[in-house]
């Protein structure tokens, strides 16, 4: 599977901002990011007036793909926000006046050609700013572009520390059924199930937004490549957890006032015995994130290796 991904890549920009009055909202960052952002979008347009919002929701996938009736009706997006930096207060957030705060935007694959549109999005949904008070740019930088690291490792197996630092969710947990395999553990999220979690977005990502997804011709081969890849992830022993589950409040849809709740685990996991092969893996997905509801800030998680336990 190494072999597909090797040409995935995502690009970094990175906006630093502040704002000249304290921002107090009682809703997550993301959800707040989500609804400005996208309004911008739909307001940004390229060079044949399509809109970046429309650009987006566009499956980039030919009817007669084998995964074009599987992801019509919703496929994963091209970028995520990173805003794990905006400090969480309950049951929102807090900008404080004129102190300095960051946020990155990772355009996956292909999306960089598009990186202008991200950034005239990003900065008009800045400048506009949240709670009626507008935010102040400093800076916006492109960081790079960054495919798979490279490590040489001495052994097969080795420890991994993982952090899930916004909440993350690796199944449905509200419509968790008791009849399958992860409801029967109590919905933990096990070293397996983050690397399902994992394989399953970096191959789709590979076939959306890279011409080098070769060698996969039907949904049976997709499926057929995870299993044989996470094989190995059975064998990692748990050797410490500390988890809590967290909820996140999302802003009024309409005109209606019920507010959606995101949940997910916030906390650490530490395991030994896991096969070094997952790491480079594992360290370029950090920057991806994980799970469901990701684009916009939940599911961020960190890895560390070659940590003693």
């Amino acid at each position: 599977m190494e072999d597909i991904l090797k040409d995935l890549s995502f690009t970094c920009i990175e906006f630093s901002f502040y704002a000249r009055e304290q921002v107090k909202m009682e809703y997550w960052f993301g959800a707040i990011l989500r609804s400005r952002f996208l309004n911008k979008a739909d307001e940004v347009t390229d060079e044949h007036g399509v809109s970046l919002r429309t650009i987006i929701n566009t499956l980039p996938l030919p009817e007669n793909h084998f995964m074009y009736k599987r992801w019509k009706g919703g496929f994963p997006k091209g970028f995520v926000f990173d805003c794990s930096d905006i400090p969480y207060d309950h049951p929102g957030f807090t900008l404080e006046a004129n102190k300095i705060y960051e946020i990155r935007l990772y355009l996956i694959g292909n999306c960089k050609k598009y990186s202008d549109l991200y950034i005239n999005a990003t900065r008009c949904m800045l400048e506009e700013g949240f709670g009626h008070i507008p935010l102040n740019i400093i800076d916006v930088v492109r960081k790079g572009t960054f495919g798979f690291p490279k490590y040489n490792f001495k052994q097969e197996q080795d420890n991994l520390f993982v952090e899930f630092i916004t909440p993350v969710n690796l199944v449905h947990i509200q419509n968790l059924s008791v009849n399958g395999y992860q409801g029967k553990l109590n919905n933990f999220p096990s070293f397996y199930q983050l690397m399902r979690s994992v394989a399953y977005r970096l191959l789709s990502l590979e076939i959306l937004y890279t011409t080098h997804a070769d060698g996969l011709t039907s949904h049976d081969d997709f499926e057929a490549m995870v299993e044989t890849y996470i094989q190995e992830a059975i064998y990692p022993t748990l050797v410490q957890a500390n988890l809590r589950l967290e909820k996140r409040h999302s802003t009024p849809k309409g005109s209606s006032n019920q507010l959606s709740i995101f949940e997910g685990y916030i906390g650490h996991m530490a395991f030994r015995n896991v096969p070094t092969h997952y790491f480079p893996i594992l360290d370029f997905a950090s920057s991806l994130n994980i799970g469901n509801d990701i684009n916009y800030g939940l599911g961020t998680f960190r890895v560390n290796f070659n940590i003693p336990y």
